[in-house]
C-alpha cells in the first residue's frame, strides 16, 4: 500500500535555521515516529504501515515513515516512487531544498536498493554533506561493491561502459525516520 501525501500536510520545522536541510519533526509528530520506530525495530512493518495510514496527522514525516516501511519490506521501487513525489520540485529536475536531509538520504537508499547506482550517486552529490552518517554508509556500500568487481568491470564502469543492475548488499537498516 503506497500512502499518498495531501496538500494539507505540515511542513518540516527547521531546527537550526541555516537552510541546509537540517530539520526536526514537529513535537506532535515525534511521539508518533517513536512508535513507528518501535514497530520497525520489532520487524512489524505491516503494523507500522497500518498505523501510519490510520493516523489523524498527515505530515511529510508520515510520508517519509511510510517510505521507510516500504524499504524495510523490500519494496524499493515503491519507495522510490513515494520519495520522488515527496522530494522533487514542480519542474521535476531538482530536489526541493526545503526538505530534510533524512528524506533525501532515504530516497538515495531506495534508489540504491532498487539497483539505480547512478541515481543514488546523483542524489548524494546533490545532498553535498559528506559528514552525514547515512551519506557515508551509502558511499561505503557502493565502494565495497566497486571493490568486489574485477579490474575490467571497474574500468568499464568508470568509462561509462558498464552499468551495474540490481541491488547491492547494505549492512545497515534501510531508511531512517528522523
Amino acid at each position: 500500500m503506497v500512502w499518498k501525501t495531501k496538500s494539507t500536510q505540515t511542513k518540516p520545522s527547521r531546527s537550526n535555521g541555516t537552510g541546509n536541510g537540517h530539520f526536526e519533526p514537529p513535537p506532535e509528530i515525534v511521539d508518533f515516529l517513536i512508535k513507528v520506530r518501535t514497530f520497525l525495530a520489532e520487524g512489524r512493518y505491516k503494523d507500522a504501515v497500518e498505523m501510519i495510514s490510520h493516523s489523524k496527522h498527515k505530515s511529510l514525516w508520515h510520508t517519509n515513515a511510510n517510505g521507510v516501511c516500504l524499504l524495510r519490506m523490500n519494496r524499493a521501487h515503491d519507495a522510490v516512487s513515494l520519495f520522488r513525489g515527496l522530494l522533487f520540485s514542480a519542474n521535476g529536475i531538482m530536489l526541493r531544498e526545503d526538505m530534510p536531509i533524512v528524506f533525501k538520504t532515504n530516497f538515495a537508499t531506495a534508489l540504491l536498493a532498487s539497483g539505480n547506482f547512478e541515481g543514488c550517486l546523483s542524489i548524494l552529490q546533490e545532498i553535498n554533506d559528506e559528514s552525514n552518517a547515512r551519506v557515508q554508509q551509502l558511499r561505503g556500500a557502493i565502494q565495497r561493491f566497486r571493490a568486489s568487481l574485477s579490474l575490467l568491470k571497474r574500468w568499464q564502469w568508470r568509462m561509462g561502459f558498464y552499468f551495474p543492475s540490481g541491488p547491492i548488499a547494505m549492512d545497515f537498516p534501510l531508511g531512517e525516520l528522523m
